[in-house]
């Protein structure tokens, strides 16, 4: 059923569920990467919501609500991807949570139609808004299964390195944070692909819905 939704259909579903968000979130950006490039000149969109569940975060005590629940938005992300070579990608992506990362991946194990698929790259977000507002620099290990062409299952392990300095009235402060974290999902569609992605960071636990969509398929 999946293989016949439109373009359409996949942006329908991801509108409705910002709708239906009722959790609260914060300004991580979400997955959706396997571990396969794209291609040499290939564009990719990517349109997607994503909540995250109120948890409180030990090591951030001066971010936490007086209830000891995490403050956060809802959350509408967009993102382009382009394929520099047939091994190697760019992306940038932006959310409503005024967060913005940029980074690339390069795809060390298969190729684009491989059953078996892994890559690593850079990823540097400026987290502008809410409770983990900061920078954070991220080296991720994309690993994906692709048993059919309209099925994918991925999980993305990354170790993060999160800094936030504020100075406000002459009062400094500094929070250093190195940890791991990790995005899994699924992926549906061959060329246009809708998906769900569950993400884990700094003690939040994130949940998304979200479609891309191949602009160049050559």
């Amino acid at each position: 059923m999946y293989s016949k939704l439109t373009f359409n259909n996949y942006l329908s579903i991801i509108v409705a569920f910002i709708f239906l968000v009722s959790l609260n979130s914060c300004s991580l950006l979400s997955g959706f990467q396997d571990g396969r490039s794209l291609g040499k000149n290939r564009v990719e969109g990517l349109v997607a919501a994503s909540s995250t569940i109120i948890k409180s975060n030990d090591e951030i005590d001066s971010r936490k609500s007086q209830s000891g629940s995490v403050l956060g938005l809802p959350s509408l992300e967009m993102g382009l991807k382009y394929g520099v070579t047939e091994k190697m990608d760019v992306f940038l992506r932006v959310n409503t949570a005024f967060s913005i990362a940029g980074g690339f991946k390069y795809q060390i194990l298969g190729d684009r139609s491989s059953k078996f698929a892994i890559g690593t790259g850079f990823d540097y977000s400026i987290l502008a808004f809410g409770p983990l507002s900061g920078q954070s620099t991220q080296i991720p290990l994309y690993a994906s299964v692709h048993p059919t062409k309209e099925f994918s299952f991925y999980c993305s392990p990354r170790a993060i390195f999160y800094r936030n300095k504020t100075d406000f009235l002459g009062f400094r402060t500094e929070t250093s944070i190195n940890t791991i974290g990790f995005n899994a999902g699924i992926l549906l569609g061959e060329k246009d692909k809708f998906g769900f992605d569950l993400g884990y960071a700094l003690g939040y636990i994130s949940l998304g819905i979200g479609g891309k969509f191949l602009f160049s398929r050559q």
